[in-house]
């Protein structure tokens, strides 16, 4: 459905919202190879994903 709408990419892109960085990382979402993923978050949230 997406190539016949003219879009560029088979798949939508998964964008995940947080202030807190406090997603699992895990979820299979995050290793779905023709899914792309995007994750907006702040300073703070980026520190914790980041030890995560």
């Amino acid at each position: 459905m997406r190539r016949h709408l003219g879009k560029a990419t088979p798949e939508p892109l998964n964008v995940v919202v947080t202030q807190s960085g406090m997603i699992d990382l895990t979820e299979p979402t995050f290793h779905a190879e023709d899914v792309p993923s995007l994750i907006i978050t702040t300073q703070r949230g980026r520190t914790r994903l980041a030890h995560d």
